[in-house]
């Protein structure tokens, strides 16, 4: 059985305090007061503040749940400590009970030890009615109007498979990673609607896509961008339905599909714009802009 690297080390130390010349070394408690300090510094630095803020109210709970757990775990750990008058130096010994209490469990019998490994959910563009792995997915094959909006979007992106429509270099969000931020409605208290606002925008999206919008031609404008992705040369930028607002190359491909609306709790587009005169600016979600100059006359 391998010793985890953790007891070996509570071990050293044990081990390493009760050496008299260790104990007369001075500093021994600021070095190891440092030493914690950093150790629960690497903890938190892992901790994705993004992602919890994107989860929402439900973000929120689980930040409160971990500090009521860290709470009973520290009134446990010291209250049980200071009654039974045991000096910090003792209460280590709960490292290697931690460790007993893991083993015990992972031994006692439980329905899931016997159980196969579950394997990843499935790559999908679409919801998959046949095997509903994701929660969004179960409410939009019950939902009729969902259920719509669902097929709609895969007859779209079956037609726009073949078109290839998008730039090598633009700020369309990629239909795997769209799936995975529609699937975290499920988190919303408004999943239904969180679901419609996410089929919408991807609809109105690949649309552009399919057809670079004859109405987005038509109402296109030359335009230069500074900072953007897809680099500093000529672009076409027009108005379409839904009041979005497309960015085309020369070949017509698209580089942006944008929307007015303003980032929401339960669904934002990955792409807004905002208009001040003959100034467009783009923001992703992901934090990448581009300022975009309409040129009079065009």
């Amino acid at each position: 059985m391998r010793v985890p690297a953790i007891l070996i080390l509570t071990m050293l130390a044990l081990l390493l305090a009760h050496v008299p010349a260790v104990q007369r070394l001075g500093g021994a408690r600021m070095i190891g007061l440092f030493a914690a300090y950093l150790f629960i510094a690497v903890i938190g630095a892992s901790c994705d503040f993004e992602a919890l803020a994107g989860l929402g109210r439900t973000g929120g709970l689980l930040v409160l749940f971990v500090a009521l757990v860290l709470l009973v775990h520290g009134l446990v750990q010291f209250g049980a400590g200071r009654l039974l008058r045991l000096s910090p130096e003792t209460l280590a010994i709960g490292t290697y009970a931690g460790f007993l209490m893991v083993r015990w469990l992972q031994s006692a019998p439980s329905p899931m030890s016997d159980a196969h490994a579950i394997p990843p959910p499935p790559t999908q563009s679409v919801a998959d009615c046949d095997r509903t792995t994701y929660a969004s997915d179960q409410l939009v094959c019950t939902d009729p109007d969902l259920l719509a909006l669902d097929r709609k979007l895969g007859d779209l992106l079956a037609a726009a498979a073949s078109s290839g429509q998008i730039a090598a270099v633009s700020l369309v969000e990629p239909q795997e990673a769209w799936f995975k931020r529609r699937s975290l409605c499920s988190f919303s208290e408004r999943h239904a609607a969180c679901l419609k606002a996410a089929y919408s925008e991807r609809i109105a999206v690949i649309s552009v896509v399919d057809k670079a919008s004859p109405e987005v031609r038509r109402s296109a404008q030359l335009a230069t961008c500074r900072k953007a992705p897809w680099g500093s040369s000529d672009v076409l930028i027009g108005r379409g339905a839904d009041g979005l607002m497309a960015v085309l190359d020369a070949q017509a491909r698209v580089l942006a599909v944008a929307f007015a609306s303003p980032a929401a709790a339960d669904w934002s587009p990955f792409v807004r714009f905002t208009a001040d005169g003959a100034t467009v600016r783009f923001t992703a979600l992901d934090g990448t802009t581009a300022e975009c100059r309409m040129r009079p006359g065009t």
